[in-house]
């Protein structure tokens, strides 16, 4: 198989990507931050306590569903790319991807059994009808920051960025345009229609992509057989540094400040965290990883295959 690094993850690429993932960026930044203070400024604290709590919860499920998955594919994915491995590049993204959403899917309807056990644990009792409904968003959320992440790994940039700034300013003006209104199961709504749309958005893009790439039957499907022992390792060191954090950081912190604070205190410390979580989320060195780590990655493998 030839090399393909140039092809895909060569200057001509980064430059490419880069014009799209940065405007792609802004909107998603001027709009994320605009919404948590629209947010905080309308909904009652009680309901701004209990939004903060389903978003720690969709958080949580998300992490103890990952097995180390993501990782795996954000380290294999360019590797075979630049190989010019497609055939099994494509094959590790659909099987990943699917494995993923049902993994999501299992733990969201796992979490349905234990609502009375959050209701009763997070002061969630007056909002335990809401909380189907707001796990159904955070499955939407959770695959469409995958879908993203898998694009951005393949250097796509156009197709992962643009359909999130849509979702953000979908948001951000149905939340405007309902604010006279607006209350918790209303921002639900919104951001039910906005994640969805945003996943249509996403799978289209992946697919047109996919379908249009000639080279996509270029490389051999025995990758798998050839490099299981590899890859599953990677992974279980994948997956126990992902569990690692489990009971410490924003989401752990936020559950344990519903369990023993008042509403207005958990209101207040979710809004702190929120504020400080989109600062961390759009800093340089963690905003520019979806387009530095796939070169990287490249850029190493590379490196061992001369060495």
């Amino acid at each position: 198989m030839a090399n393909s690094l140039g092809t895909y993850y060569g200057m001509g690429a980064v430059s490419r990507s880069l014009r799209h993932f940065l405007f792609g960026k802004s909107f998603a930044v001027v709009s994320a931050f605009v919404v948590l203070f629209l947010l905080a400024r309308v909904l009652e604290p009680a309901a701004y306590a209990v939004y903060v709590s389903l978003q720690a919860v969709v958080v949580l499920v998300g992490r103890v569903s990952g097995l180390g998955l993501q990782k795996v594919m954000l380290r294999y994915l360019p590797e075979l790319r630049a190989n010019g491995n497609n055939t099994s590049a494509y094959r590790l993204l659909w099987k990943g991807t699917l494995l993923r959403f049902s993994l999501i899917g299992l733990m969201m309807f796992g979490a349905l059994w234990f609502m009375p056990l959050l209701g009763s644990t997070f002061g969630l009792d007056e909002w335990l009808w809401l909380v189907p409904w707001y796990l159904l968003v955070g499955y939407l959320r959770l695959m469409n920051l995958w879908i993203a992440a898998m694009l951005e790994s393949f250097l796509w940039q156009k197709e992962a960025q643009y359909p999130i700034a849509f979702g953000g300013v979908l948001r951000l003006v149905g939340i405007l345009a309902l604010s006279a209104q607006l209350d918790l199961a209303v921002v639900v709504a919104v951001e039910f229609a906005s994640e969805l749309i945003v996943l249509i958005l996403l799978g289209y893009g992946w697919t047109k992509r996919w379908r249009g790439d000639q080279a996509k039957a270029q490389g051999t499907s025995a990758w798998w057989r050839e490099n299981r022992e590899r890859v599953l390792r990677f992974g279980f060191w994948g997956f126990l540094q992902n569990q690692s954090g489990l009971f410490y950081g924003s989401a752990p912190n936020r559950l344990v400040a519903a369990h023993y604070l008042p509403s207005v205190e958990v209101a207040m410390f979710g809004l702190a965290d929120n504020l400080i979580n989109l600062v961390r989320r759009f800093m340089p060195t963690q905003l520019f990883i979806g387009l530095i780590r796939p070169v990287m990655v490249c850029l190493l493998y590379t490196t061992d295959a001369a060495d």
